[in-house]
């Protein structure tokens, strides 16, 4: 057990900060393994090692998140919209001398008041726990799926894939130079980057596609 994860503490996911070669990483870190499995004929080497989380903390190269907690996330769901919109209007007057404006985020499904995930951008529990983020580089054909949430696929730039995405009530968005970027409001894309290659296809019943 890393010794930044407590009995009573709050769990962390962790990320390095730099690749031993000196580049940036960023990428979390597994922090759960597996090895000396003998029920699964198809890994016979079953070896996986935990990353050496006591060095990189000493070398300080370790960045800390605390994934969200599920307890009391019902209540915040609760709230009705007109009473989070009741609340804004009835605090302007204490904002205002602190230079504080905000403003709450909306589905662009059907206008309601999202309030879960990072920037807020899902308005249940049910959304935001149906959420994907997949960084990898396809070897083989992927099928990924969501019924409601977002999903998000990060690849490197130097990869070649048959892009295949659909969403039925949300959008695609494309942010990589080798993809021909989309429009707002597109729901379906079909795209080769640098050539093509794996088949890469994507769908959700509700929410938003996005390729980096």
């Amino acid at each position: 057990m890393p010794s930044f994860e407590k009995q009573y503490g709050p769990i962390r996911e962790v990320r390095f900060k730099y690749k031993a070669d000196g580049t940036r990483d960023g990428g979390v870190h597994q922090l759960w393994t597996v090895r000396g499995s003998t029920n699964d004929p198809t890994i016979p080497n079953c070896a996986l090692r935990q990353p050496d989380f006591e060095a990189q903390l000493k070398a300080g190269n370790l960045a800390f998140r605390i994934p969200l907690q599920m307890t009391g996330l019902g209540l915040i769901e609760s709230i009705q919209d007109r009473e989070i919109l009741a609340q804004h209007d009835a605090t302007a007057a204490l904002r205002a001398p602190l230079g504080i404006a905000v403003h709450p985020n909306r589905s662009g499904n059907d206008g309601t008041i999202t309030r879960f995930g990072w920037k807020a951008q899902n308005k249940s529990i049910t959304m935001f726990a149906g959420d994907l983020h997949v960084k990898a580089v396809p070897h083989e054909d992927w099928q990924l799926s969501s019924r409601p949430g977002t999903v998000h696929i990060e690849l490197p730039p130097a990869s070649s894939f048959d892009l295949d995405a659909m969403s039925d009530s949300g959008d695609v968005v494309v942010t990589r130079d080798d993809l021909d970027k989309t429009t707002v409001g597109d729901r379906w894309l079909k795209r080769k980057a640098n050539g093509g290659g794996k088949r890469v296809q994507v769908c959700t019943e509700s929410g938003r596609i996005v390729v980096s």
